[in-house]
């Protein structure tokens, strides 16, 4: 909103970014209609509760009007849009007390969030209506993000999670961290080279096979991007699952009943 004092008088207008450049959901997209004209619902009802000059107004009306039909709307839409944000703004007006109204609180409808599709959803929305349920449509899968990831990747010895460190002999030690896996394997390295066998399964491992065939072959990332209060209980699943594992122990959450029925 943009407030200018004309001698003693303050005229309202609608101010608008240099960079704004008013992209809207076209109508030919695949969403649902309701989604598509709700951006004209907000510019119609801004319009219509500010007290603007007659100018200024016509302007703004205008404005709404040519942004929609570049969009795709046709003008007997938008018209149909603005008489129906007219009469609600105008029973708003209407209705004025300060007593509330003793009637019992209707129950809220719950609601259900369905993917889009022009040709299915639209004939479900009567049926879950008559249940009073609420429908929220959300899009689907768009193709440019399908094909597309402008995301850089993040190499794994930079992540943080629940990993195997997979041994010559078959053998896996699974762990956890919660800083870079590459700092983790390093400490596990250390350990070996300074012979600390109650450091972990791994260093325990590999020095009393020394002479053997065993050797650190590489180290998987088999959980990142998780939260921390959830690592000891994927640590322990994992040890679960590998059955030929060097870890000293079984994990925090094995002593569970109800763990087992998980595997």
């Amino acid at each position: 909103m943009k407030l200018t004092r004309v001698h003693n008088n303050i005229q309202f207008d609608i101010f608008r970014k240099p960079t704004n450049n008013e992209i809207y959901i076209k109508k030919d997209s695949m969403h649902s209609y309701n989604q598509k004209v709700s951006p004209y619902y907000y510019l119609f009802n801004r319009l219509h509760s500010l007290p603007l000059q007659e100018r200024n107004f016509k302007i703004e009306q205008n404005h709404i009007y040519d942004v929609a039909l570049e969009h795709g709307f046709n003008r007997r839409e938008i018209t149909r849009i603005e008489q129906k944000v007219i009469t609600r703004l105008k029973r708003k007006d209407n209705f004025c007390t300060t007593l509330r109204p003793n009637t019992p609180k209707a129950e809220k409808n719950k609601t259900i969030v369905f993917t889009f599709n022009n040709c299915i959803t639209k004939s479900w929305e009567n049926s879950f209506k008559s249940m009073n349920f609420k429908i929220a449509y959300k899009p689907g899968t768009q193709i440019y993000k399908a094909i597309r990831n402008n995301k850089d990747t993040i190499d794994n010895n930079k992540k943080y999670g629940v990993y195997a460190v997979n041994c010559l002999c078959g053998s896996t030690y699974v762990g956890q961290t919660r800083r870079n896996l590459g700092t983790r394997l390093k400490e596990h390295r250390e350990a070996i080279n300074r012979g600390d066998l109650d450091y972990s399964g791994v260093s325990k491992h590999m020095l009393e096979n020394a002479t053997g065939v065993c050797g650190l072959q590489n180290a998987n990332l088999l959980h990142s991007g998780i939260k921390y209060n959830q690592l000891d209980f994927l640590e322990s699943l994992e040890i679960r699952k590998h059955n030929n594992n060097m870890n000293l122990n079984s994990g925090f959450y094995t002593t569970c009943e109800s763990f087992k029925y998980l595997l």
